[in-house]
């Protein structure tokens, strides 16, 4: 059974939220790790933040060429100035 393109646009659009989750950890723990080896780990999470946004940025462009939509913080339910 072929895959539909809205099929598809979903399939993007999970790859996608899990590209920011990703960035929302990398960053967060970049900041929020203590211990021994803390530093070494945080300057490394941090470098890597950059690749997961150009990920995502693949995917966005992606979704959008092929019809679909990418949401912004309102629709995600995120707020700014409140935890997450």
């Amino acid at each position: 059974m072929a895959v539909t393109q809205q099929q598809t646009i979903e399939l993007l659009l999970e790859s996608y939220s899990m590209e920011l989750e990703t960035v929302m950890n990398y960053l967060a723990n970049s900041v929020n790790l203590d211990g021994v080896r803390a530093e070494e780990i945080k300057k490394s999470l941090a470098a890597d933040v950059l690749g997961e946004i150009a990920h995502a940025q693949q995917l966005a462009g992606r979704i959008k060429q092929i019809g679909g939509h990418i949401a912004g913080s309102k629709v995600l339910g995120l707020a700014m100035g409140k935890q997450i």
